[in-house]
């Protein structure tokens, strides 16, 4: 039996502890909706959109949500390329295809308060 790294099994519990975060963030925001029907509507699993998004942006995801747009259900992942570039990318929650990939540089740009309080 093939040994399975650690590092693998800690990215993947992390990244259902992240989903499993973003849906409960949704369902408080939006009692209204019902972030169970919509992953139960997915054809893909989060872990599949993260690995997804990261191959394609080149780096490791930091944030995962599924979400509505436009009736169509999209994983939001944020991936951190290798020079630190930010990238917010749209996964297919029905395909897996990657539907968008922007630079985000709100994330990128943002400074930490304690360097903006240097003046």
């Amino acid at each position: 039996m093939p040994r399975i790294p650690k590092r693998l099994i800690a990215f993947t519990l992390g990244a259902a502890a992240l989903g499993g975060i973003a849906l409960a963030a949704r369902a408080a925001a939006e009692p209204d909706e019902t972030p169970a029907a919509d992953l139960a509507r997915t054809h893909i699993g989060l872990l599949q959109a993260v690995s997804t998004a990261q191959g394609h942006a080149g780096g490791l995801a930091t944030r995962a949500e599924l979400g509505n747009e436009n009736g169509r259900l999209v994983y939001d992942v944020e991936v951190v390329g290798p020079s630190q570039q930010v990238f917010d990318v749209k996964v297919d929650a029905s395909s897996g295809a990657v539907l968008a990939a922007a630079a985000d540089t709100a994330d990128h740009d943002a400074k930490p308060e304690a360097d903006e309080e240097k003046d």
